[in-house]
């Protein structure tokens, strides 16, 4: 097996020396050693940042599924169950702890930037690799540090490219175990989200062309049947558990039909315009990376097409969404690209030049992962409580969910009316009903008002102990056309039987939580925390506020 390398002045390739000096083993070391350090000092001030509002939707689903309550039923789940396991294993290994779903996260993104790694060796050569995972590191927390979530798109990476590693590695000699392996891979990869299909899909058909041209149409057929029995494979394994609990039923409604009217309601378009606001962020912060591949016009690496193409299927995934976690994906892609563009340059350099091709390909390196990392300059010297301030403020989810478990008893179901499931998770408290957050209740679907009587038939068969209202519209996404009936039962609900603890205020000189909570200070509250007392429907307590509509106003 021959490898491309560097040498002369086009793309050869050559058999790499079975045999390496030691000085080069130690240099090989000592880039691994130094790709360790870069790894945390981009994640030293974020890793135990308190968790957001995905993040705390997956932590409380997997906090029920340890206790063998079944997510789905039981808490209301818009993404695939694997994020919940690989939660829940984070839950297993560090209970109770904010930072376990961070740390797994890491680790995901660690093997991931190895791989990533294996296949930019495979493809562009010796040395290329390392230069693969120096890029890769900064890129999948985006510009500004802005993904340092344990979100999704970063555990799914792992097996995504483990997909394409099947494939660099076996493409014209792959055998009936690299697609079945591939075929479970992309199954676990989807059923971390959906989104990627575009990506798996283009693979597959790359790969299969491949297969045609080699063997024949009844090569691929076969090639086929075994990566379908490895994804159904997959399949079975991580959705048994909700097949057991209630045939898939709960499963369904909350991934395939509440997902299919959310990609048709108005919330989801207001995302359209996120394509251009994401493309201007990474050409202001990443201009390099336009600017290097533009070297493809002069060099270009054999089968740099696929690279292109892979990242701009990758950037189609995303939807043109506003939200920074749905590009992960492409960064892998669009690091193998730059790898290539990095080789495009040695390659331009004539072989008497005096700076070698190594040298050439280190400087390179190091101008680009420089250029960068100065976006992200100003973040990384941010303490870890100005990072958390700065990057997303959630801070006050601790504190009340601590006073909710003073308040309250492990028996207690309490109610957090708004879209802050971290709060129970921390607590450790169930909820009166499966909607923990509400989106699904306030997005204009044709579910939304059934959504929003079932939740409110569930906290009256299950009374909660306590209620945490959340003030900021982030929180609940009300729109004029969102059903009023929840919102009309809540606030009778806390008229009739429930008394003001205190509240969290948010901005000002006395940020902080704040017990007793005078009713002028209600609207700079960001959460408030009512007690059940049982008094007479007629007796009227504090109530939601001031004024009503300043939950809707009010911004975090």
């Amino acid at each position: 097996m021959t490898l491309p390398t560097e040498s002369g002045n086009a793309f050869s390739q050559t058999q790499p020396s079975a045999s390496r000096p030691c000085w080069k083993n130690f240099r090989i070391l000592l880039g691994f050693f130094g790709l360790l350090l870069f790894f945390v000092a981009l994640r030293w001030n974020s890793y135990d940042a308190p968790l957001t509002r995905d993040e705390g939707e997956f932590a409380y689903s997997a906090w029920l599924l340890k206790q063998g309550i079944a997510p789905y039923q039981n808490s209301f789940l818009q993404k695939p169950p694997m994020a919940v396991y690989t939660y829940c294993l984070a839950e297993l290994v560090a209970p109770r702890t904010v930072w376990s779903p961070h740390i797994a996260a890491d680790i995901f993104a660690a093997l991931s930037t190895l791989l990533l790694g294996a296949i930019a060796w495979r493809e562009f050569g010796e040395g290329f690799g390392m230069i693969a995972m120096w890029l890769v590191t900064p890129m999948i927390l985006l510009p500004h540090l802005a993904e340092f979530r344990a979100d999704t798109e970063v555990f799914l990476l792992l097996p995504l490219l483990g997909v394409v590693a099947l494939y660099v590695f076996g493409r014209g000699r792959s055998r009936a175990w690299h697609w079945f392996c591939a075929g479970f891979l992309a199954a676990t990869a989807l059923l971390y989200k959906f989104t990627i299909f575009p990506i798996l899909l283009f693979v597959v058909l790359v790969w299969s062309y491949e297969e045609w041209k080699a063997g024949g149409l009844k090569r691929v057929l076969k090639r086929w049947l075994d990566y379908i029995v490895g994804g159904l494979i997959a399949c079975g394994l991580v959705l048994a558990y909700f097949l057991k609990a209630d045939g898939g039923r709960s499963l369904w409604n909350c991934v395939i039909t509440f997902n299919h009217y959310y990609s048709m309601s108005n919330q989801f378009r207001l995302s359209g315009w996120g394509w251009e606001n994401r493309l201007e962020i990474f050409c202001r912060a990443w201009w390099i990376l336009f600017l290097l591949p533009l070297i493809f016009f002069w060099k270009r690496p054999p089968r740099i097409w696929f690279w292109l193409a892979l990242t701009a299927t990758a950037f189609v995934s995303t939807y043109g969404s506003l939200y920074a976690h749905y590009y992960v994906p492409v960064m892998p892609f669009w690091a193998l690209v730059i790898t290539g563009a990095i080789k495009a340059i040695v390659i331009c350099f004539p072989a008497g030049f005096p700076l070698s091709p190594a040298g050439i390909r280190r400087l390179a390196t190091a101008i680009t992962i420089t250029l960068i990392c100065l976006a992200d300059a100003s973040v990384l010297i941010l303490t870890k409580q100005e990072f958390q301030a700065q990057a997303y403020p959630f801070a006050d989810s601790t504190v009340v969910a601590q006073k909710l478990a003073e308040l309250t008893s492990p028996q207690d179901h309490v109610l957090v009316a708004g879209s802050e499931p971290q709060i129970l998770y921390y607590a450790h408290r169930l909820s009166s009903t499966r909607f923990v957050l509400m989106y699904p209740l306030m997005i204009p679907t044709p579910l939304a008002k059934r959504y929003q009587l079932e939740a409110i038939h569930e906290v009256e068969e299950r009374p909660p102990a306590a209620i945490v209202c959340v003030q900021p519209n982030q929180s609940w996404l009300w729109q004029p056309s969102s059903p009023p009936d929840f919102q009309n039962f809540l606030l009778k609900l806390l008229q009739a039987n429930y008394q003001l603890v205190g509240g969290y205020i948010w901005i000002g000189p006395e940020k902080g939580w704040q017990e007793p909570l005078p009713p002028a200070k209600m609207g700079d509250c960001s959460i408030l925390l009512y007690k059940r007392v049982n008094r007479n429907k007629t007796e009227r307590s504090d109530g939601f506020g001031p004024d009503t509509n300043s939950i809707s106003q009010s911004k975090r």
